[in-house]
């Protein structure tokens, strides 16, 4: 029987136009979307504590140092570990295209997928994986770290590719996870404190003011408990000018 498409301009009577398959790049990333197990990047207890994109901490004085380079964008997914080296995993089938230290990035092992994409797992403390490794999703990569210019224990976790113009591309990494990451909840008290570090702030809500010794606390704050506040979160928390010593 003949089959006659008259809804597609230019298709000759009796033929039918065959579907469109798309780019190459479109392909892949179907391919790479149906093929891939969608998992978490860490083994273990952890907690997202910087997003992508334009975030408080990226629009702070830091953070504009630190992501300059970046447009302002804070180019991946933070997440906390309460201070634990714990172990990190491919999030999907690839190449081990980097494993060692890099600059900025400390210890970074880096994931091509089948989609083009790169996974990034920056500031590792530890790299399992040689270059050139073919690994399959839940291999472990490495451990958590503080590696590179990282303000605390913790895994970022990006997105990259090269343009065809130099440089690289950035996306949001949650398109890899089953859950989209939630933040953790910011402080509740006026006072809080890090929970390994001896350093205590003021928190306004919007930033962190380091209280300069005990004493200034003491006469500021005199029976006033602290909120303990993991370390990678209180690192992400703006932090303006310190308050002055009553020492």
């Amino acid at each position: 029987m003949v089959e006659y498409d008259d809804k597609q301009p230019g298709t000759p009577p009796g033929l039918t136009r065959p579907p469109r398959r798309g780019t190459r790049r479109e392909r892949r990333t179907r391919f790479c979307s149906a093929t891939r197990k969608i998992m978490k990047p860490i083994i273990g207890d952890h907690y997202q504590t910087q997003g992508y994109g334009r975030t408080e901490f990226a629009r702070s004085a830091l953070g504009l140092r630190l992501y300059r380079a970046f447009g302002g964008v804070h180019p991946g997914v933070d997440f906390g570990t309460r201070g634990v080296n714990l172990e990190i995993v491919a999030t999907c089938d690839g190449t081990v295209v980097r494993a060692g230290i890099d600059g900025g990035w400390g210890n970074h092992v880096e994931l091509k997928g089948a989609d083009g994409w790169n996974r990034q797992y920056a500031h590792l403390s530890a790299v399992s994986v040689k270059l050139g490794a073919k690994v399959v999703a839940g291999t472990v990569l490495g451990r958590v770290g503080n590696t590179g210019s990282s303000t605390a224990t913790h895994l970022h976790y990006g997105h990259r590719r090269r343009k065809l113009t130099g440089g690289w591309e950035y996306r949001d990494p949650s398109v890899d996870l089953a859950e989209v990451p939630v933040p953790v909840a910011p402080p509740t008290a006026r006072v809080i404190k890090g929970s390994k570090s001896p350093d205590i702030y003021v928190w306004t809500g919007r930033m962190r003011h380091r209280v300069p010794d005990w004493e200034t606390y003491a006469f500021l704050f005199r029976g006033e408990s602290f909120e303990e506040v993991d370390d990678g979160v209180i690192s992400k928390l703006p932090e303006g000018p310190p308050m002055v010593s009553l020492r």
